[in-house]
């Protein structure tokens, strides 16, 4: 089962799911969400992410609100994830994260979709503005 932790305060009321697999960089982000309100679940591997995935498109756990996944994970990519997401109903943006971005990956993200791509190193801060912007656009 996927643990959730809560934000201090109550201040978003939405659920960020964090797909990475750099534990410290996980960490890091996870701080930043905490910090600014968000709830969020730690996913350390595609495969984590595909596994609640699943079980949000089967309604045994309801969806995240926002998705931010790194590109390169172990067992499944982030770019797999969103395709995966895209043949569903499901409408959780993603915001998509790496250190090895090309022309043609930030083309791939943006075919499938993708909220937003971040290329690391990249300062928490830069997260939260984007996922502050995405809650602005209409679904």
């Amino acid at each position: 089962m996927y643990v959730v932790e809560r934000a201090q305060t109550d201040r978003t009321g939405l659920l960020i799911a964090l797909a990475e697999d750099d534990p410290d960089i996980r960490w890091m982000l996870k701080e930043a969400l905490l910090g600014a309100g968000y709830d969020v679940v730690e996913l350390p591997d595609g495969l984590a992410l595909m596994t609640l995935l699943s079980a949000a498109m089967t309604d045994e756990l309801a969806p995240p609100d926002f998705i931010v996944a790194d590109i390169r994970m172990p067992h499944a990519t982030g770019l797999e994830a969103l395709q995966a997401l895209q043949r569903t109903a499901l409408t959780t943006p993603v915001v998509l994260m790496s250190a090895f971005m090309d022309g043609e990956t930030r083309a791939q993200a943006s075919r499938w979709g993708a909220a937003a791509v971040l290329e690391k190193p990249f300062a928490p801060e830069q997260l939260l503005s984007t996922l502050s912007a995405a809650e602005l656009q209409p679904a």
